[in-house]
């Protein structure tokens, strides 16, 4: 079942000057939300700066005011949520929006901790289906599939890698469409390099 569920675009406001300072998404209700970003900044840092500001709004004995900017679908949220950042200057976001992780990149041992935390952790079948149904039809941008082909420009799988891949493909049953389709792929491929050279 896809997710239908709105999703709120808000802005977090100076109490005193009125200023947008922070532009987020969420599905839960704004007063919820900045509970959720008063406790944060208490504890867990996740964006520093935006922290450091609720947290001397606090000691002055204010909170940020939050706002809705748009109510919008689980089809469009990222995009919106993109606009309305570009749209305000001098933003105390830490990415350029979209899943809260478009333009921010961690440190090597951030990464290697995600890593490790996910390791044997497997999706259930039903949040497979609605991860395909989501995506089903979204086309990439050409700066996308551009990126992708960059990240996996000169890589190489491993002999295990190659191992697991056979395995996991074994007893697969391609359909006539997805044949065709392969087969197509390969030889424009072909075309293609032998242009070039």
């Amino acid at each position: 079942m896809v997710d239908t569920r709105n999703v709120l675009i808000y802005a977090l406001k100076d109490p005193d000057t009125l200023e947008i300072r922070y532009v987020g998404k969420t599905v839960r209700s704004l007063s919820r939300r900045l509970g959720n970003h008063i406790a944060n900044a208490k504890g867990n840092k996740h964006n520093v700066h935006l922290s450091n500001w609720i947290l001397k709004l606090l000691r002055q004995g204010k909170r940020p005011i939050i706002e809705l900017i748009e109510n919008c679908s689980y089809l469009n949220w990222q995009e919106r949520e993109q606009y309305w950042i570009s749209h305000y200057p001098d933003l105390i976001n830490i990415t350029d929006g979209g899943d809260g992780c478009v333009g921010l990149i961690h440190k090597p041992e951030t990464i290697e901790k995600l890593r490790q935390a996910k390791l044997g952790t497997k999706h259930t079948q039903e949040f497979k289906d609605n991860m395909s149904k989501r995506l089903k039809g979204k086309s990439l941008t050409q700066a996308h599939k551009d990126a992708i082909g960059n990240a996996n420009r000169g890589k190489k799988a491993s002999e295990e890698t190659k191992k697991k891949l056979s395995k996991a493909h074994i007893g697969i049953q391609q359909t006539e469409e997805s044949k065709k389709r392969r087969s197509e792929t390969i030889k424009a491929w072909w075309a293609k390099r032998k242009a070039i050279v």
